[in-house]
């Protein structure tokens, strides 16, 4: 069964499973397979597909007895793409994976933390990463896509953001160093995007651009991260290629 993060109400997060499976499966699906695929108990799936058709989100076929998604999810959602530039960035995120063989990840910030939005992992990722999945995050002035993505804001912003976080209960109070943080932010800032070995785990390096939507209120960060000595090694290809594709938005 998919976990489920103890902070998050569990029929909520059904709901979303049943939406991701069905992206990664994109095919109809019956009751039975989703149970199975997702781990749920047979009587809870069905109650779920029922609910999620009655609003709407799911179509079911009375023939075959399969489900589909329908088209109020995208036309509930497509406004946050048209903010986020979302398309255009999973686009270029497949191609540098494509060209680079790394981890690449479209990230977004989110309560402190960077998360990501959606992935084309390398085929060791597990191996040295702990951020590995969609939904997973890394700390926000704790890592390169995080760093990054608060380079597009002013120091003044970055000192709020950084006061708040360290406001919080120790338990998840995280370790910022700020003098050290807006060094790093003025050099990503000065060139354009980030670079950095061993900021968020040792023998690690990263590289990551910030890209804005004309409405959005916060970039999304395309981040590319490996072993530190293949980073180093592939570097000028992923700047290169990325910049590429970039240009030719």
């Amino acid at each position: 069964m998919k976990q489920v993060d103890p902070d998050v109400v569990k029929s909520v997060a059904r709901v979303f499973h049943v939406l991701e499976l069905f992206e990664t499966k994109r095919v109809a699906l019956n009751a039975t397979a989703i149970g199975k695929l997702l781990g749920y108990p047979a009587s809870s799936t069905i109650g779920l597909l029922k609910s999620m058709v009655k609003l709407g989100y799911l179509s079911f076929d009375c023939v075959d007895f399969t489900y589909l998604p329908t088209m109020r999810l995208p036309l509930v959602g497509n406004w946050v793409a048209e903010m986020h530039v979302a398309n255009d960035m999973t686009d270029i995120m497949k191609r540098v994976h494509a060209a680079s063989g790394e981890s690449v990840a479209v990230c977004v910030e989110n309560d402190g933390q960077m998360q990501v939005l959606a992935l084309s992992p390398s085929d060791d990722l597990p191996t040295f990463s702990k951020v590995n999945a969609i939904g997973d995050c890394t700390p926000l002035f704790g890592s390169v896509v995080g760093l990054t993505a608060l380079s597009r804001r002013p120091d003044k912003q970055v000192l709020e953001v950084a006061t708040n976080l360290l406001r919080r209960p120790r338990y998840i109070r995280p370790d910022i160093d700020i003098p050290r943080a807006l060094t790093q932010i003025h050099r990503f800032r000065h060139s354009g995007f980030g670079v950095g070995y061993g900021v968020s785990h040792p023998n690690v390096g990263a590289l990551a651009w910030a890209i804005t939507g004309p409405k959005a209120k916060k970039p999304l960060v395309l981040g590319v991260w490996g072993p530190a000595d293949r980073i180093r090694a592939r570097e000028s290809l992923v700047i290169a290629e990325v910049n590429a594709a970039l240009h030719a938005r």
